[in-house]
């Protein structure tokens, strides 16, 4: 994966979204982090999207957080990585 190739955004998206599963110690990153990670970017696409769709952003927001926290978490963790 070049991430040379991916807009700022898009790295900021990937960067951030590693961050969050190191933050929760989750060992895989899941598509559930990548979308976290999107509807928090308020300058964002997704968050356009959704306000178009009147979906309740704080809603999807907690759903996300709840879904996480259910996620499988390791101590020692070395790195995630990409669940495939």
């Amino acid at each position: 994966m070049n991430f040379n190739n991916y807009t700022t955004k898009a790295q900021t998206a990937v960067q951030s979204m590693i961050d969050l599963a190191s933050k929760m110690s989750h060992q895989t990153i899941m598509p559930i982090h990548l979308l976290h990670v999107l509807i928090e970017q308020k300058d964002g696409l997704i968050p356009v999207i959704l306000s178009k769709l009147n979906k309740n952003i704080v809603q999807l927001e907690d759903l996300m957080n709840k879904v996480l926290a259910k996620l499988p978490v390791v101590s020692a963790v070395s790195g995630p990585y990409l669940s495939s």
